[in-house]
């Protein structure tokens, strides 16, 4: 099929969503219209840009074992740009190809696994190595606790607005989304990568326990 690429500057106006963290605003989405406009050229799915996010962990964790850490904590960031590029992807494919439920189904199943296939062993891995086996343990429970929590409030309470409410209440009605989410939880990932320590991994299982026990509790007080 042929169709016309367009710019990374319309990209970034047409096809991303309204709001983000501040530092996914300003870093990531500013970077991913590029790769997305590049995948265009190729006329490339969502999805299987999608598959490029694992391929791109699996590299990360062979830096990790190599010592370059360095380049792993580039890669740590890029899986935040894949993420990105693809969600903007399928959002213009949207606009010339018409598409079922079960594709958009399965894509939104796609984009939300990706992100749990390998990324945990990458939190394992690294506080296997900056600390030991019982901090990557504890550091790789922790995520699950967090991927355990949301799905649970997304099983047994789905319309609860609890964490927006939750935001709103703590930072007001603010332009940036705020709060534990991803883009933090990776990025302290990539510090702990790119200083070599153990600290920015204890912050993380600090906010990941926070955050869960919370997310429960909210919700069987709204209960």
């Amino acid at each position: 099929m042929k169709y016309d690429v367009p710019s990374p500057n319309t990209i970034r106006k047409s096809f991303q969503k309204s709001k983000y963290s501040f530092i996914e605003y300003h870093i990531h989405r500013r970077i991913s219209p590029f790769f997305t406009w590049f995948f265009l050229h190729f006329t490339l799915t969502a999805e299987l840009i999608a598959l490029l996010t694992p391929l791109n962990d699996l590299v990360t964790l062979y830096l990790i074992s190599n010592g370059d850490f360095i380049l792993a904590a580039i890669l740590t960031q890029m899986h935040i740009i894949l993420d990105s590029s693809d969600g903007e992807v399928a959002r213009f494919r949207k606009t010339i190809v018409k598409r079922s439920k079960n594709q958009d189904s399965f894509g939104g199943f796609a984009d939300s696994m990706v992100g749990m296939i390998l990324f945990p062993f990458i939190i394992f891995y690294a506080g296997f190595i900056f600390g030991n086996l019982i901090t990557g343990l504890i550091s790789i429970g922790a995520f699950y606790l967090m991927v355990f929590s949301s799905a649970y409030a997304k099983v047994y309470f789905p319309k609860s607005e609890i964490g927006a409410k939750l935001r709103e209440k703590a930072f007001g009605k603010r332009k940036y989304k705020w709060g534990f989410n991803s883009i933090i939880q990776k990025s302290l990932i990539t510090l702990a990568l790119l200083f070599q320590s153990v600290v920015f991994l204890w912050i993380f299982v600090a906010g990941a326990l926070v955050v869960s026990v919370l997310r429960v509790y909210l919700l069987y007080k709204q209960k």
